[in-house]
């Protein structure tokens, strides 16, 4: 499959790994970068063409691109989504790799090109970033939502055809079911784990954790600047998420508490339902 020119907007983890996985299929496109110039010294080896963000050189790679892939920071990706636009060429298709769709699309439907941009999010990261984190097999059999409703059928045909080629998976969503959802299995875990590494921190019990600790962990950190974005553009899911953990905690500490083992028993018994259907045939794993 050729690709086309390909416009890569933000060079980290996720928008190197798709430049790297580009060159390793062998999908002949001609791939275009823009990002700061220490990430583009390390990244050009990929690149046809290069260019700092806001330049004349960049808004002439954005025109000429068929597709542009917008993998910056969200809210970065937000800001910049209307000018984006304007840049290219009206048969260009754009899509994004944020994890918070509702925003994206409402601003985008305020666009006249608005209905060529396709919200996207693969399911596919590492709890480090950066061009030098990034993999060619990255998006390899992963889940790659992709908001159905606002982009017209051509572009977000196109851009299926992307993600396929890419070795991941599209699995088509509304804005509003993907939030929701990442809200539960995303955003609040990574809130969760960073608590309780803060939390085992502060009591100075890190040399005590072990494998469990660990892995519960492992998903803490990362950019606290592109976390503060992904959280303000989700609040509403989150806080909802949040209500929903605390009231289960809240009933687990009063029968703690109150030494009432069947409450507790009763409770770990919900968990492990949840579990088993986790486990069960079918289900998804994001």
């Amino acid at each position: 499959m050729n690709l086309g020119r390909v416009a890569i907007v933000g060079l980290g983890l996720i928008g190197g790994s798709i430049a790297k996985t580009i060159r390793e299929r062998g999908l002949g496109a001609s791939l275009l970068g823009i990002d700061q110039e220490p990430v583009l010294a390390a990244a050009r080896t990929l690149l046809d063409a290069s260019a700092v963000p806001g330049s004349d050189e960049a808004r002439e790679l954005l025109r000429e691109a068929d597709l542009v892939v917008l993998a910056a920071p969200p809210r970065i990706i937000l800001e910049t989504l209307p000018s984006t636009l304007d840049a290219c060429r009206p048969d260009a298709v754009v899509t994004d790799t944020a994890s918070v769709k509702l925003a994206l699309r409402q601003r985008a439907l305020a666009h006249p090109r608005g209905s060529r941009f396709v919200p996207g999010h693969p399911m596919a990261g590492r709890e480090i970033g950066g061009f030098e984190a990034s993999r060619a097999d990255l998006f390899e059999e992963k889940s790659w939502f992709l908001v159905e409703a606002g982009p017209d059928a051509a572009a977000l045909e196109r851009v299926g055809d992307f993600v396929r080629a890419l070795g991941a998976v599209p699995s088509f969503v509304s804005a509003e079911e993907h939030d929701f959802a990442m809200g539960l299995v995303s955003h609040l875990p990574h809130l969760v784990a960073s608590a309780l590494l803060e939390l085992a921190a502060q009591a100075d019990v890190l040399d005590f954790a072990g494998p469990g600790f660990k892995d519960t962990t492992r998903i803490a950190g990362g950019p606290d600047a592109i976390w503060a974005d992904i959280f303000a553009q989700n609040r509403a899911n989150l806080v909802a998420s949040l209500d929903a953990l605390v009231r289960r905690l809240d009933g687990i500490k009063v029968a703690l508490a109150s030494g009432e083992r069947e409450g507790v028993e009763a409770a770990l018994a919900l968990l492990a339902m949840a579990r088993r259907a986790k486990a069960a045939p079918g289900s998804r794993d994001c």
